[in-house]
């Protein structure tokens, strides 16, 4: 008898001996990878972090995902460092770049927590790799959290690549212990305003690249032939779509960009609920000091072709956008076009451009019933899209080299 219980007394010694090398291993593997423990420490939570989850706080982490961030950023971030008292007002606490280090610093650092949530990180395009995303993990963040939580503060963070399609939303979770509510707020814009901008921004990325003749400079035409379903997937409806069906979220909410009032009153009086001194700042004329002012690329793509063929020996990336703008001032000037847009075009075919505004149409009869109809309904729609549709085209600059009528400018 006492053979047996001695026998099964190493039994279970031995198990539980298993158990610890497995949770070592699972921990190790974690902090080498990135992965998140939240599907296992739930198990051990019984009787290693109990402590660490105060369920009676009813503080928030909101998350903006916006087409808009730029101008959200820099009107957060510059109120914070100008001592703006609205943000201490409403009991917000926003990160900065020592709480969430890395990559994208200023007004940004929210970046660098949406390309640590990416699922397999640089691998699936992300600018955080694992070390990185460890240091933020393991750095200041859990404490700085953990202070919040128990002070009761919200959380903003405004990074708009929370919209790339693996997000892993698990692992945003475990990232932002202790708190359990998070609410997402994502800005809607209508894709044939928002897919010119989108472009832009994209093409800005490269510039050095297409200008050493490293990739090939596409139009938006081209662009969004060959990418069009892939950026179709981070548009506002798509990606509130993915954060609700996650089930991980208190809730996900739609700002339409498009609504009479400013975006930043439309998501502090609107969305933000409690934001009641930043509603009113912003009211009272507080604004971003960096609005995010686009700018089209059509003559920056025709100096870089021009570039290439040995035109414009000088050029480079650094000057592109000021030769660009004097190229298209000369162009008027000199009555080659009778102003900057009136260049030849290739535009989308008349099935994409359908297809297009039937989305939008109905993306708004779902989401903004009132307000698309007190824009007009589908005969309001029609007609901004008709009014808008010329971003959708592109410079023919192949038919502009071929006419020789640049080549003057291009030697000035």
């Amino acid at each position: 008898f006492l053979l047996f219980l001695l026998f099964l007394l190493f039994l279970l010694f031995f198990l539980f001996f298993l158990f610890f090398l497995l949770f070592l291993f699972l921990l190790l593997l974690s902090i080498i990878q990135g992965w998140s423990l939240y599907s296992w420490i739930i198990f051990a939570s019984g009787f290693l972090f109990l402590h660490c989850i105060p369920t009676h706080n009813a503080s928030y982490i909101y998350t903006i995902i916006n087409t808009g961030t730029t101008s959200i950023q820099s009107f957060i971030y510059n109120s914070l460092w100008q001592n703006k008292t609205f943000l201490i007002e409403d009991n917000f606490a926003i990160p900065d770049a020592d709480i969430l280090p890395g990559i994208f610093g200023d007004i940004g650092p929210g970046l660098n927590l949406a390309h640590c949530m990416i699922s397999n990180f640089v691998k699936d395009g992300g600018q955080m790799n694992v070390a990185m995303c460890n240091k933020l993990r393991f750095g200041p963040l859990p404490q700085w959290l953990e202070d919040n939580y128990n002070k009761s503060r919200n959380i903003i963070i405004v990074a708009e690549d929370f919209d790339r399609r693996t997000i892993d939303y698990q692992r945003l979770q475990y990232y932002l212990r202790p708190y359990k509510r998070i609410r997402v707020v994502v800005g809607y814009r209508r894709q044939h305003d928002w897919l010119p901008s989108w472009y832009n921004q994209i093409v800005d990325l490269y510039t050095m690249k297409y200008v050493r003749g490293e990739a090939k400079y596409p139009s938006f035409v081209e662009w969004i032939d060959e990418r069009y379903e892939e950026f179709r997937q981070v548009h506002a409806i798509e990606v509130a779509t993915r954060f609700r069906n996650s089930g991980k979220f208190e809730s996900v909410d739609i700002l339409n960009m498009h609504d009479d009032v400013s975006l930043l009153e439309n998501l502090f009086c609107n969305y933000v609920p409690g934001a009641n001194a930043t509603c009113k700042g912003v009211k009272d004329g507080a604004k971003p000091t960096k609005p995010n002012i686009g700018r089209a690329h059509e003559y920056e793509r025709l100096a870089t072709k021009a570039h290439l063929r040995g035109k414009l020996p000088k050029y480079h990336s650094a000057v592109a956008p000021k030769v660009a703008e004097q190229i298209k001032n000369m162009a008027v000037e000199r009555g080659i076009f009778k102003d900057g847009d009136d260049y030849p075009k290739i535009c989308p075919n008349q099935t994409f451009l359908d297809g297009l505004l039937q989305t939008e149409m109905e993306q708004e009869r779902k989401y903004f019933p009132e307000w698309y109809e007190r824009q007009g309904g589908d005969e309001g729609l029609k007609k901004a899209f008709e009014k808008s549709k010329y971003k959708l085209c592109s410079m023919d600059d192949e038919k502009v080299w071929r006419s020789k009528e640049f080549f003057p400018i291009f030697e000035e």
